[in-house]
């Protein structure tokens, strides 16, 4: 497998034009997968699509961002990996030609597999009954793999995942009638809401100063479901992000009638503004994955561990 660098949730514009710790950390990446020759993919919410009447902030804050992926073409040679998420569901060519311009993307479903790789946003595995029941139906053996991943390609699932609290849809589908000038205000008091409702409530892992995230995102649902999911599909590493919690954790599975089965969940946290802390990524190899930080201008390797 080609070395992969994975980005996760810059959600394009949100972030406010001046917050070069961001822009910093894109640089870093960016350059790190040049150095590396490694395979870039931004897995999910590179755009913030939920957010409307922001089309002029997300067309500035991508100008570096498109300059630094013009720059990653034009010296390795590769095509950058675009993955959904769940606030941009559906990544057009007309939208990343936006974007982009130039940059050919090579688009990914909302579950890729790679050699033993599991890379999905997470939205797909947070507290949503109907994918337990699918996953929990292939580890007994009663649902193919194959079929596993065309039902979770199901365009009806995917809507279904974007907003799996009825409170927050309800709040989001008013708010998106109100007017633009009052859209992003009122959108940021719904999430602090959710954010403080959340405080405590999620598992510990990674870095003591992640944010706490949506209450559909509560306890161990994100790396837990997105373990599960990978023992499905017969992986040994998972991807994910979603949940702007870093870190790269260990699960057993128990496969019924078969044995357990250790799968690592890799998460590379989030990069809004609100998120405190470095930004991170993911250097993923055909034995490991390791988390590297960047905080102004300094690069650090923070974690690691061994997947096969």
């Amino acid at each position: 497998m080609r070395p992969k660098v994975v980005l996760e949730d810059l959600h394009l514009g949100r972030l406010a034009p001046e917050d070069r710790r961001s822009m910093r950390g894109l640089e870093h990446a960016v350059r790190f997968a040049i150095s590396r020759d490694a395979q870039l993919l931004l897995n999910g919410d590179t755009q913030d699509r939920c957010s409307l009447g922001n089309e002029k902030q997300r067309r500035r804050e991508a100008l570096r961002p498109a300059q630094l992926l013009e720059e990653y073409v034009s010296r390795t040679g590769l095509r950058p990996q675009i993955a959904p998420g769940n606030h941009d569901p559906e990544i057009t060519d007309e939208l990343l030609a936006e974007l982009f311009p130039g940059i050919p993307f090579e688009k990914l479903g909302p579950v890729h597999l790679e050699e033993g790789m599991l890379s999905t946003h997470g939205h797909l595995v947070t507290n949503m009954t109907r994918t337990r029941v699918l996953i929990e139906q292939c580890l007994r053996g009663t649902l193919p793999p194959e079929a596993l991943l065309q039902k979770l390609h199901d365009p009806e699932l995917q809507r279904e995942a974007i907003h799996p609290d009825p409170f927050h849809a309800r709040v989001m589908r008013k708010i998106h009638g109100v007017s633009s000038l009052l859209h992003d205000r009122l959108e940021r008091l719904v999430f602090s809401w959710e954010r403080s409702k959340a405080a405590g409530e999620q598992e510990l892992h990674g870095s003591p100063n992640r944010p706490p995230w949506g209450r559909y995102l509560v306890g161990k649902s994100l790396p837990d479901g997105a373990a599960h999911l990978a023992a499905a599909l017969d992986c040994r590493l998972a991807v994910v992000g979603h949940s702007h919690v870093p870190g790269i954790v260990h699960r057993k599975v128990e496969v019924p009638e078969k044995h357990e089965r250790d799968v690592i969940v890799a998460n590379t946290g989030g990069w809004l503004g609100s998120d405190k802390g470095p930004r991170r990524f993911l250097h993923v190899t055909d034995s490991d994955v390791e988390m590297w930080e960047c905080d102004g201008w300094q690069v650090g390797l923070s974690q690691s561990a061994r997947w096969r």
